[in-house]
């Protein structure tokens, strides 16, 4: 029993720190498009090691997790207002070329369009 529970215990340990090092590298990589063959590549580890890792730490998949920062990281940049940049410009900063899935993800994710936070930001 107690060598199950190590065993647990050290693959959770391995799992978080691959999520740890894969978080860091998709920061590094600014909003430059990452393919999961990239990632095991550069890991060394196999496609559903990768997604495991993911699902166990954090609940989603890795694709899933960057565009969660990625949308996060646009509603950030739109709350504060602070650019004269327009949303088609902060979403393809980020990443995000194809503008229309960018829009369902963003209301999705966070209960509105990007032109209603960017609106609600504006009138602050």
């Amino acid at each position: 029993m107690r060598d199950t529970v190590r065993y647990r215990d050290a693959r959770v340990l391995a799992a978080a720190k691959l999520v740890r090092e894969v978080d860091r590298y998709m920061i590094d990589a600014g909003c430059r498009p990452i393919h999961i063959s990239e990632l095991c590549a550069h890991f060394s580890v196999g496609r559903r090691t990768l997604h495991r890792a993911f699902n166990e730490v954090v609940g989603i998949s890795p694709i899933a997790f960057m565009r969660r920062k990625r949308l996060g990281d646009v509603h950030t940049v739109l709350l504060t207002g602070g650019s004269d940049a327009t949303i088609k410009d902060v979403a393809i900063e980020h990443g995000f070329i194809e503008l229309g899935r960018f829009a369902g993800a963003y209301r999705r994710l966070f209960g509105e369009l990007p032109s209603q936070t960017l609106r609600r930001a504006q009138h602050r």
